[in-house]
């Protein structure tokens, strides 16, 4: 069985470096007692090398399983260059949040994971996709997306903190600036919902976590054929620090700023660019978008 590894030193601020070399060791232990071909590459940011183009190639080559060592950034790419293809993907977790991998019950243990994505069965899970890309976990636009970018430059600066604590000092350093309210409105198949210069959050799920700690879409299923919305209109600061631990527990769609729906398809539109993020990865912003669940998509190995 030729298996194709595809590992992101960049992932989890570093840790991705260190589960790298266990796994490493552990393949050559494997390819001694099994015949298990092992193909171990390290993507590159931009080039030939970026996680997309190594999977397309892993495809083309007929390899049995691909693995990637890496976080919800890593697993999109890779996302991106199997969809349309047969071939199951294993996941060993070394991000920051690992968000995608902790919905597959994945283990967090290095040796557990590898065992899991050689000798795990294969399931179906959805994707969604957002215009031309597809992502593996959540969509969200407005402050939430300004955060994202914002910790994801602290990430840099400062890779000893810990990611609870960058995304926090981000967090807080959006609120203690002037908040900004986008005008949004979203299509549905049957109506358009207009929330007007209210809506200070958007996040469309297909998996029921982000950010690694936060339960955005606690009723979220991978395998339903739907994606989880949940908008949060016009709230103040104060507002959001008392009620910050209920998006972390999933308790938030109590709050009666708080809109939750599920549809298989919807439109994001606004007046002018909306900042956007997915799978923790910031894109570039637009006034249109389109969303839609792609069902039982993608073939991922679980425990």
């Amino acid at each position: 069985m030729k298996v194709r590894v595809i590992i992101n030193p960049a992932a989890g601020m570093g840790r991705a470096r260190k589960v790298a070399r266990e796994i490493i060791r552990l393949t050559k232990e494997i390819t001694r007692e099994k015949e298990i071909q092992f193909d171990i590459v390290f993507t590159s940011p931009a080039g030939e090398n970026t996680a997309t183009n190594l999977a397309r190639e892993a495809v083309k080559e007929n390899c049995q399983k691909i693995i990637l060592i890496g976080g919800d950034g890593t697993t999109n790419e890779v996302v991106n260059g199997i969809v349309g293809s047969d071939i199951p993907l294993g996941i060993i977790p070394a991000g920051v949040g690992n968000d995608f991998a902790r919905a597959l019950h994945i283990p967090k243990e290095t040796k557990r994971a590898l065992h899991s994505a050689l000798f795990g069965k294969a399931v179906s899970v959805d994707l969604g996709r957002l215009n031309e890309k597809f992502f593996v976990n959540v969509v969200s636009f407005g402050i939430d997306a300004k955060i994202t970018q914002f910790a994801a430059n602290l990430k840099v600066k400062y890779p000893f903190l810990p990611h609870e604590g960058v995304y926090l000092i981000a967090l807080f350093r959006e609120l203690l600036s002037p908040l900004e309210y986008s005008e949004i409105k979203i299509g549905l198949p049957e109506k358009l919902i207009t929330l007007g210069e209210e809506s200070i959050l958007l996040a469309i799920a297909n998996g029921s976590r982000y950010g690694g700690m936060f339960k955005i879409a606690p009723e979220a299923d991978l395998t339903d054929g739907l994606l989880d919305m949940c908008w949060v209109k016009k709230m103040g600061r104060m507002k959001i620090l008392i009620n910050f631990y209920k998006f972390i527990i999933g308790t938030h769609a109590q709050l009666k700023e708080v809109i939750t729906l599920r549809a298989p398809s919807l439109t994001v539109s606004s007046s002018e660019k909306l900042p956007c993020e997915m799978d923790g990865e910031i894109l570039e912003a637009r006034k249109e978008y389109t969303i839609s669940i792609v069902p039982k998509a993608l073939r991922v190995i679980v425990p």
